[in-house]
C-alpha cells in the first residue's frame, strides 16, 4: 500500500517536471532548431550509451572465470540486442529529420506514390 502510493507519488513528480522543463524552455531558437538540437542530444545519448554498454560487457566477459566466461558468452545474445538497438537510434532519427525536412521524399513524390500504391482516388492531403 505504501510503495504504490510512492510510485503513483514518484510518476505524479516526473510528469509535473516534465512539464515544469516544457515551460521553462520556450521555443526562442525556433521549432526546427530546438527540435533538432534535442535530436542531437538524444544521438550523442545513444552513442555515450553505447560505447558505455560495450566497455561494460567486455570487461565483465573479461573479468569472469573461463567456465563463468563461456556461460555469459552463450547469454550475450540479449545485451548484444540492447546495444544494436543504441546504435540504431541515432540512426532513425537522422531518418526521421532527413525525411521531415523533405531531403529524402518530397511532396511531389509522395504525392505521386499514394495513388500508384493505393489505388486511384487515394490522395494525401497537402
Amino acid at each position: 500500500m505504501v510503495i504504490a502510493r510512492m510510485q503513483r507519488g514518484r510518476t505524479l513528480l516526473g510528469m509535473a517536471a516534465a512539464a515544469w522543463l516544457v515551460l521553462a524552455y520556450p521555443l526562442s531558437d525556433g521549432r526546427e532548431e530546438s527540435i533538432l538540437g534535442k535530436l542531437l542530444e538524444v544521438a550523442i545519448s545513444c552513442g555515450v550509451l553505447l560505447i558505455g554498454s560495450t566497455v561494460g560487457i567486455t570487461a565483465f566477459l573479461l573479468a569472469g572465470t573461463q567456465d563463468r566466461s563461456r556461460h555469459f558468452t552463450r547469454r550475450l545474445l540479449g545485451p548484444l540486442k540492447s546495444v544494436l538497438a543504441l546504435a540504431a537510434g541515432p540512426a532513425v532519427f537522422w531518418l526521421s529529420v532527413t525525411t521531415l525536412k523533405g531531403d529524402l521524399v518530397g511532396e511531389p513524390e509522395l504525392v505521386a506514390f499514394f495513388p500508384r500504391s493505393l489505388g486511384p482516388g487515394s490522395s494525401v492531403p497537402c
